[in-house]
C-alpha cells in the first residue's frame, strides 16, 4: 500500500530521489540519539560524580534536561514556519529540502522529550539516586500512597498502553486521511497547490496530528505516574502550546477573521467528550475524507 502523498513529497524533494529520501527521518532519528544521550547523561551525572553541588541540583536535572532539548527542537521548528520567505528568495526550490531538514532534527529531539517522560529517574545506570529528593519525586504516587506494587503496576500499565495505543492510531489515521506531504508541510512552501482540508475530524480538534502527540504524552504520564512525569509533560504541552500558536498565526494571516471563529468554536489539542463519536470515527477510517456536513 503506497503511503498517501509520498508522490508529491518526492516531487518536491528531486535530491532526495529513491532510497536518498530515506536519509530526512535518519537525519531525524540521529537528533533523537543525540538528544536521549543528552538528557540521560544529565541525569545521571551526580551518580557518576557525587559532588555536592550535583547532588543538590540531581531533582532539578531532569526536567532542566528535558526544557533544553525542547527548546532546541521547537526553534527548530520555528525556523521552518518564520524563515519561509527569506529561505524562498535565496535557495528557491531547494527552500523546502532545507526547512525540512530542519525541521526533522526539530520533531524529532521534541519526540526525545516525550520519550524522557517514560524512562524511570530512580533507576537508571550507576546505581540509586546520589539526592534522596529524587527518589521520592520519580516513585509512582500509587506505591507511595501505599497501594500494593501489583496493582500500581497494572494500572500503571494498562492506562498507558491505552493511551499509547490511541495515539498511533490518530498519527496513522492522520497520515493515512491527509497525507505524508500534508504532514510534512508542502502546503506550507507551496501553498498554490495545498487543498482546503474539510474532513469531519477538523469540527471536534484543530489538531489531529498533535492530539496524537498529547496522548503520547500523557501515556508516559501514566505510565510512570510520577511528580517527574507531571512536570515533564506540562514542559511538553507548553511546548506544543507555543508552537501550536505560532502555526496559527500564519493560518490566521492566510485564512483571516474566519479562522479565528473556527478557534473559538473547536478545541485544539483535546476532544470534547460529546465529540468522541466524531474522534473514533477518525480512528477507524481508512482514509476516506468525510465532508463535516455529511456527517449532520
Amino acid at each position: 500500500m503506497k503511503l498517501r502523498g509520498i508522490e508529491k513529497l518526492r516531487e518536491k524533494l528531486p535530491e532526495y530521489s529513491g532510497w536518498r529520501l530515506l536519509l530526512l527521518p535518519l537525519r531525524g532519528v540521529g537528533a533523537c540519539a543525540i538528544g536521549l544521550f543528552f538528557m540521560v547523561f544529565l541525569d545521571i551525572l551526580p551518580r557518576a560524580f557525587r559532588l555536592p553541588f550535583l547532588v543538590l541540583m540531581e531533582p532539578l536535572l531532569p526536567p532542566i534536561g528535558s526544557a533544553l532539548c525542547l527548546c532546541i527542537g521547537v526553534l527548530l521548528v520555528r525556523g521552518v514556519w518564520l524563515n519561509r520567505d527569506k529561505w524562498l528568495r535565496e535557495m528557491g526550490g531547494g527552500a523546502y529540502a532545507h526547512a525540512l531538514r530542519r525541521g526533522a532534527c526539530g520533531v524529532f529531539l521534541i519526540g526525545t522529550v516525550v520519550i524522557h517522560i517514560y524512562l524511570s529517574k530512580g533507576t537508571l545506570l550507576l546505581g540509586p539516586p546520589a539526592n534522596p529528593l529524587t527518589t521520592i519525586l520519580s516513585t509512582s504516587v500509587l506505591a507511595a500512597i501505599g497501594v500494593p506494587w501489583i496493582l500500581d503496576v497494572v494500572v500503571r500499565m494498562t492506562g498507558g498502553f491505552v493511551l499509547v495505543v490511541l495515539s498511533l492510531a490518530t498519527m496513522r489515521s492522520t497520515v493515512c486521511t491527509f497525507g505524508v506531504d500534508y504532514m510534512l508541510l508542502v502546503y506550507l512552501y507551496y501553498p498554490e497547490e495545498s487543498d482546503l482540508q474539510s474532513h469531519d475530524i477538523y469540527s471536534v480538534i484543530r489538531h489531529p496530528a498533535y492530539f496524537g502527540a498529547v496522548l503520547f504524552a500523557l501515556g508516559g504520564l501514566l505510565f510512570r505516574l510520577s511528580i517527574y512525569s507531571v512536570v515533564l509533560v506540562l514542559i511538553v504541552f507548553a511546548g506544543l502550546k507555543y508552537h501550536v500558536a505560532m502555526e496559527e498565526s500564519e493560518l490566521i494571516e492566510r485564512f483571516g477573521e474566519s479562522y479565528r471563529e473556527y478557534m473559538c468554536q473547536v478545541p485544539g489539542l483535546y476532544v470534547r467528550p460529546g465529540d468522541f463519536r466524531v474522534f473514533v470515527r477518525f480512528l477507524t477510517s481508512r482514509g476516506e475524507n468525510h465532508d463535516p456536513a455529511a456527517s449532520e
